[in-house]
């Protein structure tokens, strides 16, 4: 699907984005910008003067093929650069990345979206803030600590959240679901998503 507008939905948010690389589509002058989304894998195409956009590719991350909780993926190198082959139920798309970690990178979290694992956010360490991961779980502990007090309970006996690993049927064909618990979790037999 292409679109001129790049906009995401209502329940979308960006995981991570790198800029400057190539689409394996035979226009070897155009750069592109690569979104991944909870939802989609989005290639924003740029044109070389100003870097203007030009056209916006949407791909459902859920029509990624995957076996075993592991997406379709194949890094190779293409002359010098590291290039991601993702095969999709519709075909595949061949991206182009200026260092092979930063493709590996988007390997990495591609899997962990689809397998419903921890997801680092940022495509580069340059773009994070060092200490924000300790901050964020600082905070969410002392807000937790708050609702306790507020409901009544003492402050020792405020319950901190794990992320536990469960697995639940699908509520479409019954087969077995694992991930995270409260993580949306795609069925490897019939596609459906749900939450786990």
């Amino acid at each position: 699907m292409s679109n001129q507008k790049y906009t995401l939905q209502s329940n979308e948010a960006v995981i991570m984005k790198t800029e400057n690389v190539r689409r394996d589509d035979g226009f070897k002058n155009y750069v592109y910008e690569l979104i991944l989304t909870n939802k989609n894998l989005i290639l924003v195409k740029k044109g070389n003067w100003r870097g203007k956009v030009l056209d916006v590719f949407y791909f459902p991350i859920s029509s990624i093929r995957s076996y075993e909780g592991k997406a379709s993926i194949i890094l190779s190198k293409e002359k010098f650069s590291p290039k991601m082959e993702i095969h999709f139920m519709t075909g595949e798309e061949a991206i182009t990345f200026e260092k092979r970690k930063e493709a590996e990178k988007w390997v990495e979290n591609i899997n962990n979206l689809l397998s419903g694992e921890e997801i680092e956010s940022g495509s580069n360490d340059n773009n994070i803030i060092p200490g924000t991961g300790l901050v964020a779980e600082t905070l969410k502990g002392t807000i937790d600590t708050f609702k306790g007090i507020f409901n009544g309970e003492s402050p020792s006996a405020a319950k901190t959240v794990k992320k536990e690993k469960t697995v639940k049927k699908c509520t479409s064909c019954g087969a077995s679901n694992s991930g995270i618990s409260g993580r949306i979790v795609r069925c490897e037999y019939c596609g459906s998503e749900q939450l786990l």
